[in-house]
């Protein structure tokens, strides 16, 4: 693995090492979190999505992850919000894929406006409500072609590298 040390891995496993209580720490919970370290890592770097866990609470505390926002553009890019798909909990365990909050992702890949409560049919919630993994694995297929102002998503990120490299900040690179 070019470019990641073992110190990299370990401090993954230190930012982990916080929710964990020292009564619970053996040798094998180390050894797990730093393979699970290296696993994401690797994903990373060969570009395959990573997909992650709900969170585990304790007795009698609920965790639920109600939204995904999934992009191929950097988290702090000023575009990303208009280049993004977000997975968002609907209940009964299931998820919409959207884009631009209302352009819900059916099973086929297509999109159309989300209707309104009253007028969604069985068949409809069907086709357009996911587990969250499949929610996840519809956005992250899906993202590099999210469009907005005649560009995709992978697009704009390319021309952003390419602005990036010419040394002009912002604007038309012509």
């Amino acid at each position: 693995m070019t470019g990641i040390t073992d110190e990299m891995i370990d401090a993954g496993v230190r930012k982990l090492l916080v929710d964990i209580p020292p009564e619970d720490l053996t040798d094998g919970t180390l050894a797990q979190l730093r393979r699970n370290v290296l696993g994401v890592v690797e994903a990373v770097l060969a570009g395959r999505p990573v997909v992650v866990p709900e969170p585990q609470a304790g007795e009698g505390v609920d965790v639920l992850a109600t939204k995904y926002d999934v992009s191929v553009l950097p988290r702090d890019d000023i575009n990303r919000s208009a280049w993004s798909i977000t997975v968002a909990y609907r209940g009964a365990d299931k998820y919409a894929v959207l884009i631009r909050d209302h352009w819900c992702l059916s099973r086929d890949g297509t999109s159309e406006i989300e209707p309104t409560r009253d007028d969604r049919t069985d068949e409809w919630l069907a086709d357009h409500r996911f587990t969250r993994d499949e929610a996840l694995r519809l956005a992250v297929e899906h993202a590099p072609n999210v469009r907005c102002n005649g560009k995709t998503a992978t697009e704009l990120l390319e021309w952003l590298r390419e602005r990036d490299a010419s040394g002009v900040a912002g604007g038309d690179t012509q």
